[in-house]
């Protein structure tokens, strides 16, 4: 049951990072260079996956897995705006199928291939293997992305980025919460769930 909770924790760390960051990632693609952006998501990903490699306890592989989950809560939403741009209008439907297949391929094929290399290896390899990948993707992405879209001062809303958090965030670690508590029965849970979705 312990080690259902940890590895609990590690799904809702990683997803309430992705549902705070990912609502609020349209003002950074707004206000920042598209190379940048790229170029900042890949990096938070390449130190949250060598962190996650190298951790000698939980404590600090959750903390890989977060700083790991900034990165893709950067670069998702952005691989959506560039495919939108980078494709004429009768094309984005055929190029958005075949980047949700990848997206929806890489969760289906993740466990398998997660057990595979723990039979043989151990589980650091998990991300070790990862690694190279991320560094050819941001040497590929300096190398041949172009700025994409216009960028300007656009005005932070700070507060709809708060209640962003907490909306997101409040749905997701209610859900998650309600996993490693027994349910939605719980009064907590339902009253995280309330606050989220208020």
């Amino acid at each position: 049951m312990a080690r259902q909770i940890t590895a609990q924790s590690l799904t809702t760390g990683y997803l309430l990072v992705l549902g705070i960051l990912i609502p609020v990632s349209g003002l950074f693609i707004k206000r920042f260079p598209t190379r940048n952006l790229l170029i900042v998501s890949l990096s938070f990903s390449i130190v949250g996956v060598f962190v996650a490699a190298i951790s000698p306890n939980f404590p600090v592989l959750l903390s890989g897995r977060v700083i790991q989950a900034v990165g893709t809560g950067l670069i998702i939403p952005l691989l959506f705006h560039s495919v939108l741009i980078l494709f004429p209008p009768r094309k984005r439907g055929t190029a958005m199928g075949l980047v949700g297949l990848v997206l929806m391929f890489a969760p289906a094929l993740g466990p398998i291939s997660a057990g595979l290399i723990i039979d043989y290896f151990n589980w650091h390899m998990i991300f070790w293997i990862i690694l190279p990948f991320l560094l050819g993707a941001i040497v590929f992405g300096v190398i041949f992305l172009p700025n994409l879209s216009q960028t300007g001062p656009y005005k932070i809303d700070v507060l709809s980025i708060m209640l962003s958090t907490l909306g997101f965030g409040g749905i997701v670690f209610g859900f998650s919460y309600a996993g490693e508590s027994g349910g939605l029965s719980n009064p907590i849970v339902i009253v995280i769930l309330m606050i989220g979705v208020f």
